[in-house]
């Protein structure tokens, strides 16, 4: 899958936070649809960027089986001329059907992940007992702190929370720049599922 997005932090959170909640989501390409290109992409002298061939570009580098647009609105036409599939962001976890089974309409979900984490790691007592930890994620940083260790969408989360929190003993540990070293000894799974760590 590769996300379009409006170049604002807000979507670019959006973005992240859905893609948290999809396996294998770290190596969705989210890429930004500029109306003008941005002054810092001219690196070059006398080099002439343009937006939409940067944009091609990332799709042919990529080369995503889905499209999905996060803009709200219509993707430009050079991206719907590919004849490649699109979806609207909402599709992904539609309100009326996830809840059924816990699935994402596209790819594997978190709900699916955690299910295999608890029969791998945690049905059986061991004698080094792994950790889940979900950082709670606020301040100023919270954008940088999303890009490094994950965050689910909030319609997830209280499910996530209810359905798997004692489960799977999830703690709520804080991350800062200052306990970043500790945090990263700690971890066994970020809240985004795919980074599982040894």
């Amino acid at each position: 899958m590769a996300f379009f997005i409006k170049p604002t932090a807000k979507a670019l959170q959006s973005a992240m936070e859905l893609n948290t909640s999809l396996w294998g989501g770290t190596y969705n390409p989210i890429i930004p649809l500029y109306a003008n290109v941005p002054r810092h992409w001219k690196e070059y002298p006398r080099q002439r960027v343009i937006a939409s061939e940067r944009a091609l570009g990332f799709i042919r580098a990529f080369d995503p089986d889905l499209l999905v647009n996060c803009t709200g609105g219509q993707l430009p036409p050079y991206i719907t001329d590919l004849n490649s599939d699109v979806i609207p962001i909402d599709e992904i976890w539609p309100q009326e059907t996830w809840k059924d089974d816990g699935s994402p309409k596209f790819g594997v979900g978190i709900f699916e992940l955690l299910n295999g984490i608890y029969r791998e790691y945690f049905e059986q007592i061991r004698r080094f007992p792994k950790k889940i930890i979900f950082p709670p994620l606020k301040g100023p940083h919270k954008l940088f702190w999303t890009a490094f260790v994950g965050k689910l969408p909030s319609f997830l989360t209280e499910q996530v929370n209810k359905g798997f929190s004692q489960l799977l003993d999830i703690t709520h540990t804080d991350i800062s720049p200052e306990t970043c070293t500790a945090f990263l000894r700690l971890i066994t799974f970020s809240q985004a599922a795919s980074h599982v760590t040894a």
